[in-house]
């Protein structure tokens, strides 16, 4: 069954990317563009994986993991940023984010935690 990865970012050209990459893996994706739309997919669909922008308008991606905590508190969330914000990075390690990529974000090294983080998971 494949593994169904959310990706939560206001850039249309960065979750596009993503989620060529990732159903390349052979994953299952959907994307959401703001945290709004992240929260009501993960109310309505279950997912084994989020990746999240840490800079978007509204609700931050710091903000919108710990809503998403409330809802969905296993799923494993990797958050990526393209700005140096250490203060909002280490709010989301706090929270528990399984890792924060850098942008543009490395494919392999994208591919390497998603599939390591999906396979920990079945354990």
């Amino acid at each position: 069954m494949k593994k169904k990865v959310l990706i939560v970012d206001d850039q249309p050209g960065m979750t596009e990317t993503l989620a060529d990459i990732l159903e390349d893996e052979g994953c299952e994706v959907a994307t959401a563009t703001n945290g709004v739309q992240a929260l009501q997919h993960i109310a309505a669909h279950s997912v084994d994986m989020v990746l999240m922008d840490v800079i978007m308008p509204g609700m931050n991606g710091v903000e919108i993991f710990r809503a998403l905590k409330r809802v969905s508190p296993h799923t494993p969330v990797v958050m990526m940023t393209g700005y140096r914000v250490t203060h909002l990075v280490q709010d989301a390690m706090n929270e528990g984010s399984v890792a924060v990529l850098q942008k543009p974000v490395d494919p392999g090294l994208l591919v390497g935690i998603v599939l390591n983080t999906l396979q920990s998971g079945e354990a």
